[in-house]
């Protein structure tokens, strides 16, 4: 069974809700993929034990992210520190090993809401590290989207994406309308 690892970083709060999606999400294309012998493992923040740490809890995640092949980052009205400190572990393992490859994704706010600080000092400081590239969402069905996408250019997978009709469908089964 090939194992690929993925991480998904985002603010416990402002993203509860797609982070449980695209776990629901991973969860089908598995029934797919793993009679193929192939397994996406997508660890999120609730994925993981909260038992007391004999060190920081943070290290146990961030040991998780150096052994991801894939890290996808969302950010909507704030950038916490342990989602900085995510990405940073993410770009430093990227940087010596190569992986995990990095996503990030900025969340369109409604009209009239602005993103904090946070998200503007960290979007202004990816701008500036050249091997960066963000995309925008409007709603976690993009980011299904580009998740899919990634995942079918993996040679390891041996997937066959196609579309149709406003669906997408993996090896001839639906994933995604």
């Amino acid at each position: 069974m090939k194992i690929i690892k993925i991480f998904l970083a985002s603010s416990v709060v402002e993203f509860q809700k797609e982070r449980q999606e695209l776990m629901a999400f991973v969860n089908r294309l598995n029934n797919i993929c793993v009679k193929k012998g192939v397994y996406f493992e997508l660890e999120i923040c609730e994925g993981l034990s909260n038992a007391v740490a004999a060190k920081r809890k943070q290290n146990e995640y961030n040991e998780y992210i150096r052994n991801s092949e894939y890290f996808f980052l969302l950010f909507g009205r704030s950038a916490g520190t342990y989602t900085i400190e995510e990405y940073d572990v993410a770009m430093d393992q990227f940087k010596a090993k190569g992986a995990p490859k990095i996503y990030i994704y900025f969340k369109q706010l409604p009209q009239g809401e602005k993103e904090e600080k946070s998200v503007s000092d960290f979007r202004e400081r990816i701008e500036k590290e050249s091997e960066i590239v963000s995309g925008g969402f409007v709603c976690i069905e993009d980011v299904k989207r580009d998740l899919l996408k990634v995942l079918s250019q993996d040679a390891r997978v041996n997937g066959v994406l196609t579309g149709q009709d406003g669906q997408a469908f993996w090896d001839g089964y639906l994933i995604l309308s």
